[in-house]
């Protein structure tokens, strides 16, 4: 389950039950601010590394997503999810669970990225780009983030208006 939780947190709180004993062992949810938002994740992450998980095929409740979401803010839910790859990283390497934690957090500021340039909001999409490439060095997040800092706002909404019209390719 591990692994399948570092894609993504799949899980919401209130359709956890596990015993008190796995929370206490580590700590349960930890209170550092900068994880606001992704706190549940870290928590399950961890106990994922000691514990085995049991999943019950029918829905157990309804998660309400809207605008108003603390997890619409892409900025700051990237900022926490990297600190919470930062703070497994280190339970993991703890216990002996290696993984390539740059890759992870590249693929986390590039797909943010993406979402940043898909609404719009192309210097901060440029920004993550940069990041994701300080990561993992790669040319073409260079590349992405030279063209989405240094283009014209107005060049690049005309484009992305264009690519919305134009019906794409399947290949």
């Amino acid at each position: 389950m591990f692994d399948e939780l570092l894609g993504w947190n799949f899980i919401s709180s209130c359709s956890v039950m596990l015993r008190r004993s796995l929370l206490d062992e580590f700590g349960a949810f930890d209170e550092d601010r900068r994880l606001m938002g992704v706190d549940d994740w870290l928590c399950w992450l961890e106990v994922s590394l000691r514990s085995k998980f049991a999943r019950v095929p029918q829905p157990l409740c309804t998660h309400v997503q809207h605008e108003g979401n603390y997890s619409r803010n892409y900025l700051a839910m990237t900022e926490a999810e990297i600190v919470c790859i930062d703070k497994i990283a280190k339970s993991a390497e703890s216990l002996n669970v290696h993984r390539d934690w740059s890759s992870l957090k590249q693929s986390i500021l590039d797909s943010r990225g993406r979402l940043c340039v898909t609404k719009g909001d192309f210097r901060n999409g440029a920004k993550l780009f940069s990041r994701a490439n300080q990561e993992k060095s790669s040319i073409r997040l260079y590349l992405k983030s030279l063209i989405f800092n240094r283009s014209p706002q107005a060049l690049l909404l005309y484009l992305q208006k264009i690519k919305r019209i134009i019906p794409q390719r399947t290949i």
